[in-house]
């Protein structure tokens, strides 16, 4: 009776500190670049967000993609790049009236796709990545602006793909 007791009490005090605190939708864009193509990718996205008292946890699909023509031998070639991400992510928001700005970070799953001449190549990795940013908004209101900035670390077989995105978008809430 008395560990029933015991864990009651720990649940009651633990409780409000994990209790749900609202819920977002947030549509971005921006850009995004990586350490393997010279120019920024064009950049878009949609997130969940759960908001809680202490952590926010926030599901991410992403889109990447840049369209250049390489010059090999005198000979102009189309080449394209995607990068697909669906991510989750663990923030610690910290609310300062209007602003909140946020850190964290997360991992997911990354997929690649090289269109190059005629042939395509696809590889689906695993990757993580660091999370900071900055909502803006009226605490009452139900539509937030926000900026955000991510750093990607996706393992290949033969390396590490470092990329980054910034982003602002608008966050529709409940």
């Amino acid at each position: 009776m008395k560990k029933l007791l015991l864990f009651a009490m720990i649940a009651m005090l633990l409780a409000p500190s994990f209790a749900y605190a609202g819920f977002g939708l947030g549509l971005k864009g921006g850009l995004a670049s990586t350490n393997d193509i010279d120019d920024n990718l064009t950049h878009v996205g949609a997130d969940l967000r759960f908001g809680m008292v202490m952590v926010d946890f926030i599901i991410s699909a992403e889109y990447s993609w840049k369209s250049y023509q390489v010059d090999i031998l005198g000979t102009p070639f189309d080449y394209k790049f995607h990068s697909l991400a669906g991510t989750g992510s663990l923030v610690i928001p910290i609310k300062l009236g209007i602003a909140t700005p946020y850190a964290g970070g997360g991992a997911g799953s990354h997929t690649m796709i090289f269109d190059y001449a005629d042939e395509s190549n696809t590889e689906t990795k695993f990757g993580y990545h660091f999370i900071g940013g900055i909502k803006i908004g009226a605490p009452a209101m139900p539509i937030k602006l926000y900026g955000e900035y991510r750093h990607y670390w996706v393992k290949f077989d033969e390396e590490t793909m470092k990329y980054y995105t910034l982003a602002a978008g608008v966050i529709f809430g409940i």
